[in-house]
């Protein structure tokens, strides 16, 4: 199977092509900028012709910054949205940079949050490209270590956050209030699953599949603990989460 890889930066592009074979091409992409996303919607077009993609997997995201809401100002919120949803939209959504009414199956990576862009795949784009023979699905993987996920890189960025509060805010989120969340972000780093192959597992099942499932949950977090809390009355799911 032949793999049209995009990457943020040519350190990471270099990475995946010393581990794999040369039916792997890498091109170096931001999804936050339009001119980016016209330039390699071309650069596919060239290279798939008439054939199409058999795929397109959408696992662009980040989550930082990502702490309490009053630590955070528009441009962080603004930020999330521009990787984790508005470049997603631009590739599969809108008209002028469409890849996926050329493949078989689109295949959509979310959370298991409540996400804009589990309800885009859901609710809109499965419902609508569905008409031209494609189908979506949502693969809801758990917390796998990865760099996302990164305990330190959470723990400096929210401290940086905390500095850079008002005094207002620094009196109600107090030294000790910091410590304790920071406790919280490093205990769920300890019980990420490092088997990223649970994700990429169903990644490949989906995109092999002649009747892909609409959704995959990858790690048992995920099966026995997130989708069966997200099931539950608000009230009590704030039981288990808080």
């Amino acid at each position: 199977m032949r793999v049209l890889v995009t990457c943020l930066t040519e350190k990471g592009a270099e990475d995946l092509r010393s581990k794999t074979s040369d039916r792997l091409v890498t091109v170096i992409f931001d999804v936050t900028k339009i001119e980016s996303i016209v330039a390699v919607t071309q650069w596919v077009k060239e290279r798939v012709g008439n054939r199409g993609l058999w795929g397109l997997v959408n696992n662009a995201g980040i989550s930082i910054p990502s702490t309490l809401n009053e630590f955070l100002k528009k441009e962080h919120f603004a930020k999330i949205l521009d990787v984790n949803l508005l470049g997603m939209i631009e590739l599969v959504a809108s008209p002028h940079h469409r890849l996926s009414l050329s493949c078989d199956c689109a295949l959509v990576l979310s959370d298991l949050t409540e996400s804009p862009l589990k309800s885009l795949t859901s609710l809109s784009c499965r419902r609508e490209l569905s008409y031209f023979g494609v189908k979506v699905a949502i693969i809801e993987p758990g917390f796998f270590q990865t760099a996302i996920s990164s305990s330190d890189s959470h723990v400096s960025h929210n401290k940086m956050l905390w500095d850079q509060a008002s005094s207002e805010v620094k009196e109600i989120y107090d030294e000790k209030f910091l410590s304790s969340y920071e406790r919280r972000i490093k205990l769920l780093d300890k019980l990420s699953n490092t088997d990223l192959s649970l994700v990429t597992d169903c990644m490949e099942l989906a995109l092999t599949s002649r009747h892909p499932r609409i959704r995959y949950s990858a790690g048992w977090d995920a099966k026995l603990f997130y989708i069966p809390v997200s099931y539950l009355p608000t009230r009590l799911a704030d039981v288990f989460l808080f």
